[in-house]
């Protein structure tokens, strides 16, 4: 007996998890900073070509397994896998204690993440260009080319939205420990998700995934610690959203707005073009 649709959907996201998570943590390895411990950014690394190597390689693997799923389910889900793969990577580098160990400064760090803000964006076009239209999406809209999904006027309201997000993290980054960290980045995700969908439930979300990244980064940019950053740690005077590392960024902008547009769902009322809806989403 064949199994059916819903346990072949599990068995596929599970399965996708299993080869991001297995990639990412193989890749870690090599993301040692100068003192032999895991790099907190890409920057620190005691070897930074080969750990941009090892971190292509794992979002590579990642990216493919996010495809796969959003061919077999949809974008959103695609999106939120690609998210956990970067995550796994993300906690096994070092954290914002770490980075001041190694002499980072605040604005390199914030630099480095809105360096991610373009990378997430063109992660976002490619899962949702090759998985198709999302069960909730009006038939046409997926005719749209890339150009027209960022000049959209929807877009707007999609990236005003975003700015929710570095709000989000300050409010949930509350101490130095990597996992918060991440998770504030996923609840930022999720807020700013949320947000934008329902604003633009007519709009392709794609820019949202960028624009949570840019956002973050660029308060990261304005409240970034003009002293020493190890001496600003010490002190207690680190800005909430300064423990926010890069990778920590695109991992958290991945996942959490998949959940925020999965969440807005429940507030959204079903439309014509939605049949179906149930069985894809």
């Amino acid at each position: 007996m064949g199994m059916n649709s819903a346990t072949l959907r599990a068995v596929i996201v599970v399965t996708a998890l299993a080869a991001t998570a297995a990639t990412s943590l193989w890749c870690a390895a090599g993301l040692a900073d100068l003192r032999g411990v895991p790099a907190a950014a890409l920057q620190l690394a005691s070897q930074p070509l080969r750990a941009a190597i090892l971190t292509a390689v794992a979002i590579g693997v990642a990216l493919s397994a996010a495809v796969l799923v959003g061919r077999y389910l949809n974008a959103v889900v695609g999106m939120f896998v690609l998210g956990c793969g970067i995550g796994v990577l993300a906690m096994r580098t070092g954290a914002i204690d770490g980075a001041a160990f190694d002499g980072a400064s605040a604005v390199g760090l914030s630099i480095e993440t809105l360096v991610w803000a373009p990378m997430v964006l063109v992660f976002a076009l490619v899962v949702f260009r090759l998985s198709g239209r999302l069960p909730d999406e009006p038939p046409d809209l997926h005719e749209r080319t890339h150009r027209s999904w960022l000049l959209d006027p929807s877009a707007g309201r999609v990236l005003a939205c975003a700015l929710a997000a570095p709000l989000a993290v300050w409010l949930v980054a509350v101490n130095d420990w990597k996992g918060q960290s991440i998770g504030a980045m996923v609840v930022g995700g999720l807020v700013a998700g949320l947000i934008s969908r329902l604003a633009a439930p007519d709009a392709r979300p794609v820019v949202a995934y960028g624009a949570v990244v840019l956002t973050v980064g660029a308060a990261q940019l304005v409240l970034a610690p003009a002293g020493d950053l190890a001496a600003t740690l010490a002190t207690g005077q680190i800005s909430p959203i300064t423990r926010v590392m890069p990778l920590d960024a695109a991992a958290g902008a991945c996942a959490g707005v998949s959940l925020g547009i999965g969440w807005a769902r429940s507030f959204m009322k079903a439309r014509p073009h939605e049949a179906g809806y149930a069985a894809h989403g």
